[in-house]
């Protein structure tokens, strides 16, 4: 029991601790997602402004370190892709394991 309770804690730690990135990436991901719809349904001069306040809103408790929209065309049209990053740490039991700035991208065809 004193060898295996140890490791198994450190395991459900383990797990715990990825599932708390895996929620950060998606929701990072919903985040460059709505930034890049708002991005591409903006007004002209309006598409960083309503990028910016649509992934802040979809981010909810995630703290963004950067929110940016880039314009292409592509065919014609204008694409807009969104990036939403933010930062992450990988803590078990007060040791930080892995931790950097975690980025999602997402793409959208304006019109």
């Amino acid at each position: 029991m004193a060898i295996a309770l140890p490791i198994l804690l450190v395991l459900l730690l383990s797990i715990w601790q990825l599932s708390v990135v895996y929620g950060t990436w998606r929701t990072l991901h919903d985040a460059a997602s709505h930034g890049a719809r708002a991005g591409a349904a903006a007004r002209h001069g309006h598409h960083q402004a309503a990028a910016r306040a649509a992934a802040r809103a979809a981010a909810g408790d995630v703290a963004l370190k950067r929110v940016s929209l880039t314009a292409t065309k592509s065919h014609g049209a204008a694409v807009y892709t969104a990036t939403a990053c933010s930062t992450y740490a990988v803590n078990l039991l007060g040791i930080v394991v892995k931790s950097g700035d975690l980025c999602r991208d997402a793409t959208m065809r304006a019109g």
